[in-house]
């Protein structure tokens, strides 16, 4: 095993520790920031596809749309799923003890909680399975790393997009 995909695997169970924290507690919804994340994973998981220098088949291109789509609707279904509460004082004392300065006013907080973290799960199954799948079937590309970058990215944004038009059409009544 190569040090990048060691460092790519860190990085990918790091992510997912980090993001299935996130889908339980609350966290300040900041919009900016909020598209930040998905398009890091989908750069990073691009730049690692094109990297891996391998032969692209129909069936590569099969698979890693299907995981798309299940990672994009997964986040659909987050964002749909994602509950808001006005910014509690507890939140304004963490945001200040990490001396984080918001970028615009917070107002709002959301998670998506257990169900949330539950979708997380059948996306990782999803993924685990295609990569089998791909890899039995022989397809580099399908069963490369840089696809559960995508697929992260993907889940993510289609999420921030939900939740910036939920936000825009009936915004969380502050205190």
């Amino acid at each position: 095993m190569s040090i990048q995909s060691t460092l790519e695997i860190l990085l990918a169970v790091g992510a997912l520790v980090w993001i299935c924290t996130r889908q339980v507690t609350w966290q300040p919804v900041e919009s900016q920031k909020m598209w930040r994340g998905p398009l890091v994973f989908v750069v990073f998981g691009l730049v690692s596809l094109n990297s891996a220098r391998v032969s692209v088949t129909p069936l590569d291109v099969v698979i890693i749309g299907v995981e798309a789509a299940v990672a994009a609707g997964a986040g659909y279904l987050m964002g749909v799923l994602t509950r808001f509460r006005p910014v509690t004082d507890e939140t304004r004392r963490r945001m200040m003890a990490r001396r984080r300065q918001p970028r615009g006013p917070v107002t709002t907080e959301s998670r998506t909680g257990w169900t949330g973290l539950l979708l997380w799960f059948a996306v990782i199954a999803v993924r685990v399975g295609l990569g089998f799948l791909s890899h039995d079937l022989g397809l580099e590309l399908a069963s490369a790393f840089g696809t559960i970058f995508l697929a992260i990215g993907l889940n993510r944004a289609a999420r921030a997009l939900v939740i910036t038009s939920r936000l825009n059409r009936q915004p969380v009544r502050v205190r």
